[in-house]
């Protein structure tokens, strides 16, 4: 580890006035005290981070915002506020009505960031086959553990961004969870044999905590990757206590005070909730490699005592992913946009308890009587026939105070206003607007709505990135036992499938695939549904589908990937020799054939080529080509492979190829007819293939067809041609005769 107290000032340091070496609280690096000291100078940044935090008035708007979420008081968040009606005033003579909108736009905000659940791709710096293929499997590793451990998650992140302007989540590796694998341990035996054992032993697994901007300590005017943060989490005295049982007197000898910075005490809750003396704050202090300290840091603190000490456990930055949406300018303290709705909030609420006080108040009928008449107030109410003078004034229902004829208008501006700040509309919320009547404006409402949340949803994706690698550092370092991955199998069937950490290793980059934001509104699927509707092929269109969406390949060019990558790994071993290379009878020679001459005339370019690779081409090369000729052309329509010529039967092949022999087949229960004006000549009497002149079979059957010939349809039911000889097809299985009738036929048999 580096250490700052052997180190020389620079010239530039000692310009800008170095501090005095004797001075060992200036001249040491903070991060790298251990002790008492390293706890003291973390208190120390987290009172410089929550001072902060309070002058500019963001502990206050943390509260505000919470409430307002959670339909509360900000005063007293013991008061429901919206969720019932209140009473204040002196005597509790005003009425309180208030409709929490906030929350509503909050999480219709959250949904479309997040999105459609992430789809990761690992990125590899070779070409390689080998590579290649890995990542394929690490891409079927990270995008299960993800759904499995960390996708849960992603909602109440993004709630937090958009609610608190911060929300992240802080990893660790659970040695003891996961799944429980049978691992081979073999005994030793006293013949130096041994014998094949195996024990239950758990995989491990990655476990997330949300964090929220509370917990998270850090620089407030860091700029770029986060070089330190500390992670302050409620957690269980003895459970902490059974992870550290040599610290077990020092843990249980901590003083319990308050906590200045804990969340009952930042939100004013200590009196509302009954202390629970079995929680406790640890502090996970995390520094990043860098030049200060190439190895990082990671140090669990309680109080002053040090619980562990070590190296940072990832490669690149720490194993906190924080979804940070929108920031204060030139800070890394977060802004949500939805503090920009609570004022109008605020003032929707005062409107409209208002305007419910005037009902309540003045909503009951008043009655105006002339005095001097003989209608009584108890006539009115009994609803009784009552007299009054002739040429006198019934009694009248009095309206005394009207709600004023602006205030609709200032409803409706309020929740213009909402709109407007959010970026959301009618169509967006679930609401389409009755006036909007075409499908298509509606949907380029929703379309809107959508793309106002870009930088919302870039943001989600960085979250997203980070979390997927420290995944990949977190498996890579801790994972010392196979594992279960659960994959999309056959028809999307889920299976599990075991995996090990070396599985991983090779992968630099990680990258991510998201649903396409045209899939979030109607218009943008009834586009793609007019697209591919017309695909006769299921799996093309599946394909289709994919790469319309997600722009992903994968599906529409499964099939050719994987043959280059086959391709690919056949040239490498022809060239070095390592392994033999076989050829299999469905392989498509008119891709293999020209990379394989491309790669033999590479090596003959060469200054000294090598020989023996040549020849191992050529030959290989050959193999593909007798291959071919004997492709069935029954396989060559399944694969869309171009059939292969007829070839007649010879030396090499006494019976023909197979697609001579299929035509022979054709030709025999063909009609002995001439043929007609405008009727198509027979392909049995057609031109010989490659292999020669058509040679007729020794029974008398018809000639084969050309290379290119059409193979003759079956014979038609009644077996017009009567006396030909029963043959047998390539498998030497009798065929029957069509001059007998079936019955004699089997007879035969």
């Amino acid at each position: 580890m580096f250490d700052a107290t052997n180190a020389e000032a620079t010239g530039e340091e000692l310009e800008q006035g170095a501090p005095n070496p004797e001075d060992d609280s200036t001249t040491t690096y903070w991060a790298t005290l251990t002790g008492s000291d390293l706890a003291s100078a973390i208190e120390d940044k987290e009172d410089a981070y929550f001072e902060t935090a309070r002058n500019r008035g963001l502990l206050a708007l943390w509260v505000i915002a919470y409430a307002a979420h959670h339909g509360l008081t900000p005063e007293d968040l013991r008061d429901f506020a919206t969720q019932q009606i209140g009473f204040q005033g002196n005597e509790l003579e005003l009425l309180r009505f208030h409709i929490n909108l906030v929350r509503s736009y909050a999480r219709q905000q959250t949904t479309l960031a997040l999105g459609e659940d992430a789809a990761f791709k690992a990125m590899v710096v070779n070409s390689d086959h080998r590579s290649q293929a890995k990542a394929e499997i690490v891409d079927r590793i990270l995008n299960g553990f993800y759904k499995r451990y960390c996708a849960p998650f992603d909602e109440k992140v993004g709630e937090s961004d958009g609610v608190l302007g911060e929300g992240g989540t802080h990893t660790r590796w659970d040695f003891v969870g996961g799944d429980t694998m049978k691992v081979p341990q073999p005994i030793p035996m006293p013949d130096g044999t041994q014998l094949d054992h195996y024990v239950q032993k758990k995989s491990g697994a990655p476990y997330d905590t949300v964090v929220y901007p509370w917990c998270h300590v850090h620089e407030t005017r860091a700029s770029g990757e986060e070089l330190w943060c500390v992670i302050r989490e409620s957690e269980s005295k003895w459970n902490t206590i059974a992870q550290f049982p040599q610290l077990k007197e020092q843990i249980l000898n901590v003083s319990t005070g308050i906590d200045r910075y804990d969340f009952g005490t930042l939100f004013r809750l200590e009196d509302l909730e009954i202390a629970n003396k079995d929680l406790i704050t640890v502090k996970h202090f995390y520094h990043a490699r860098c030049a200060a300290i190439p190895e990082g840091r990671y140090t669990i603190l309680y109080a002053d005592v040090i619980l562990y000490d070590g190296p940072c456990p990832t490669k690149r930055g720490m194993p906190f992913a924080a979804m940070r949406s929108g920031e204060f300018i030139e800070t890394s303290l977060g802004y949500a946009d939805v503090w920009d709705l609570i004022a109008v909030q605020q003032a929707i609420n005062q409107v409209n308890s208002d305007e419910l006080q005037n009902y309540a108040t003045f909503g009951r009928q008043s009655i105006g009587i002339e005095k001097g008449t003989e209608v009584t107030i108890d006539a009115i109410a009994k609803g009784t026939a009552f007299y009054f003078p002739q040429g006198g004034k019934s009694p009248q229902a009095v309206q005394l105070v009207a709600v004023p004829e602006t205030l609709p208008d200032l409803k409706q501006y309020l929740h213009k206003q909402l709109d407007t700040i959010s970026g959301q509309n009618a169509a967006s919320r679930g609401d389409p607007d009755p006036n909007v009547r075409s499908g298509e404006m509606q949907a380029l409402n929703h379309s809107i709505a959508i793309s106002y949340q870009s930088f919302r949803q870039k943001a989600a994706r960085r979250y997203r990135i980070r979390k997927a690698e420290i995944l990949v550092d977190m498996i890579d370092r801790y994972a010392e036992t196979p594992f279960f991955v659960e994959v999309a199998g056959v028809e999307q069937r889920s299976y599990v499938a075991k995996y090990t950490r070396e599985d991983l290793s090779g992968i630099e980059r990680i990258t991510i695939d998201q649903v396409s934001p045209m899939m979030q509104s109607i218009a943008g699927r009834l586009q793609v549904y007019q697209q591919v509707a017309g695909i006769q092929d299921p799996s093309e269109r599946a394909a289709a589908y994919e790469f319309i969406t997600t722009g992903n390949t994968t599906a529409f060019m499964a099939q050719d990937r994987a043959t280059d990558l086959c391709i690919r790994r056949e040239n490498e071993d022809l060239v070095t020799g390592e392994r033999p290379v076989s050829v299999n009878a469905c392989d498509d020679p008119y891709k293999h054939m020209p990379k394989h001459f491309a790669q033999r005339q590479l090596i003959m370019a060469s200054d000294n080529p090598d020989v023996e690779a040549i020849k191992r081409i050529d030959d290989h090369m050959l193999e593909h080509q007798n291959a071919y000729l004997g492709l069935s052309p029954v396989l060559a329509a399944m694969f869309q492979i171009p059939p292969p010529p007829a070839i007649p039967p010879g030396p090499s092949a006494p019976q023909g190829n197979p697609v001579w022999q299929l035509q022979m087949m054709g030709s025999m229960g063909a009609p002995q007819a001439g043929p007609t004006s405008g009727s198509a000549q027979p392909s049995g009497q057609g031109g010989g293939g490659t292999g020669g002149p058509p040679q007729p079979p020794a029974n008398g059957g018809g000639g084969g067809g050309g290379a290119n010939g059409a193979t003759p349809q079956a014979p038609p039911a009644g077996g017009e041609n009567r006396g030909v000889p029963r043959v047998t097809d390539p498998t030497g299985t009798k065929l029957p005769n069509p001059s007998q009738p079936p019955n004699q036929a089997a007879a035969g048999q």
